[in-house]
């Protein structure tokens, strides 16, 4: 409170022994608390904090006070009062590989202006505990097997297995398989899951694999040796069957060669045609062609593909990849695609 009056019974005082200023003195006897006592993690895991997340502490006094100090997570930290009101603190702290692996712990010690101390506080008022975790989990024991009796091989219809050790509890563990995203079982550290083999899973991840391919020409390996003996530019006097079949397709005439060109489409390399050809032996049972291809802008389809007696494929100048007056009737009567739309019914 304030003195407004001041009174001396008993004993006059001479002007010498009583000295008022007119300042205001200002009386305080009560002890300042907290409330609204908050902590907080930026882990999308709420309840988890790990190296690189934040620690956010956040109180208000019952009265204006000097900055207090905070201990958290195992660190001093600075509190800082944003709105200057001397009432709403906050604290951060930024976790790293040193901070504490355990549950996070902190303490205020504050008092007002006027020495009277508050009693420390080391507990929320409201909120989950918080648990630091810094330690990077790892796997062991991780085993590949199949019920094949050759358990180093799968066939279709049986099934892969993947088991596998984690040096801690995991949390939403997502295992890719084959491919594909697989249910995953277990508990605590030890996870399993399975796959059970389709037929055609072995092709793709090489040529040979593909049962019944009879060429495949890729413009990234276009020597079979990942285009080491090309230089951008360069004439494709040769292009290598990768289907194991030798069916590689060749020049007869060096004048019509087509050149290779580096980082093309999508940033990756080509064979580029203009008015040029490579052979390769006829094949007459093919039943499913596929085809990467891009023309030049403004420009109509053309012949890419036939036999020295008709073009299998021809666009006849037109907009679409194929024209039924030079196509092959085996494939006019099957299915044409073109950018995975049919277009049979614009031959």
């Amino acid at each position: 409170g304030q003195i407004d009056e001041v009174r001396i019974w008993g004993k006059a005082l001479d002007a010498s022994q009583v000295r008022m200023r007119a300042n205001t003195v200002r009386l305080d006897t009560s002890t300042p608390t907290l409330s609204d006592i908050t902590l907080a993690s930026s882990n999308v895991a709420t309840g988890w904090a790990k190296s690189g997340d934040s620690l956010t502490l956040n109180f208000t006094s019952s009265e204006d006070i000097p900055a207090p100090s905070v201990t958290l997570a195992g660190a001093s930290v600075t509190a800082s009062n944003a709105s200057g009101n001397g009432t709403d603190w906050q604290a951060v702290h930024p976790v790293d590989d040193v901070t504490p692996n355990e549950a996070v712990a902190f303490s205020i010690s504050f008092a007002d202006a006027a020495g009277n101390a508050g009693t420390g506080v080391s507990t929320v008022t409201s909120g989950d505990p918080i648990s630091v975790d810094t330690t990077t989990p790892t796997l062991s024991l991780v085993k590949l097997k199949s019920n094949n009796p050759d358990t180093t091989l799968a066939k279709a219809t049986e099934t892969v297995t993947l088991e596998f050790t984690s040096s801690e509890i995991l949390n939403k563990a997502v295992v890719t398989l084959a491919g594909q995203t697989q249910t995953i079982y277990g508990m605590g550290t030890s996870w399993s899951t399975g796959y059970t083999v389709q037929s055609g899973d072995d092709a793709g991840t090489s040529p040979e694999g593909m049962e019944g391919l009879v060429l495949w020409l890729d413009a990234s390996n276009v020597d079979g040796q990942n285009n080491t003996t090309f230089n951008d530019g360069d004439s494709v006097n040769q292009w290598t069957d990768l289907s194991g079949e030798e069916n590689h397709a060749k020049t007869t005439n060096n004048t019509y060669s087509p050149s290779y060109k580096e980082n093309q489409l999508n940033n990756k390399s080509t064979v580029y045609f203009n008015e040029d050809y490579l052979e390769f032996n006829d094949h007459s049972d093919i039943r499913s062609v596929f085809v990467i291809l891009k023309k030049e802008p403004n420009s109509p389809w053309r012949f890419f593909l036939g036999d020295d007696n008709s073009y299998h494929f021809h666009g006849g100048n037109g907009s679409i990849f194929a024209n039924n007056v030079w196509l092959s009737t085996n494939i006019s009567n099957g299915k044409v695609f073109q950018d995975g739309i049919e277009v049979n019914s614009q031959l």
